[in-house]
């Protein structure tokens, strides 16, 4: 008999990073790059049901996502490709209040598609 597995939830930036975002928000950075620029990481959200490969599942984004030539693609990470991702970018995390609004509304957007 086996027994159900909870899915992964990767442990979420502290409140000040994810002040008035969305519960599904779990971390947010941005490289300042011109074309994948903004990554947005997400908790709660099931987009597989392979409890076996958990996924922390994230949002890239160029500045102008609804632009026909913008960027705006779903990825996943294994949480271990995940926690390396945060430690390698710990210093492009940024507060989900200072992205624009555009990006703000776009990840909401695509979230309750």
């Amino acid at each position: 008999m086996s027994v159900p597995s909870r899915a992964y939830q990767p442990k979420r930036s502290r409140a000040r990073w994810r002040e008035c975002a969305p519960s599904y928000i779990c971390d947010v950075f941005d490289d300042g790059g011109n074309g994948d620029r903004y990554t947005v990481a997400f908790t709660g959200l099931e987009f597989s049901t392979d409890a076996a490969r958990p996924a922390v599942h994230y949002l890239g984004m160029s500045g102008a996502p609804t632009h026909p030539q913008g960027i705006s693609m779903w990825g996943a990470l294994e949480p271990r490709d995940f926690a390396r991702y945060r430690a390698r970018n710990s210093r492009h995390r940024i507060r989900w209040l200072d992205l624009p609004e555009n990006i703000r509304a776009h990840v909401v957007a695509r979230v309750s598609e």
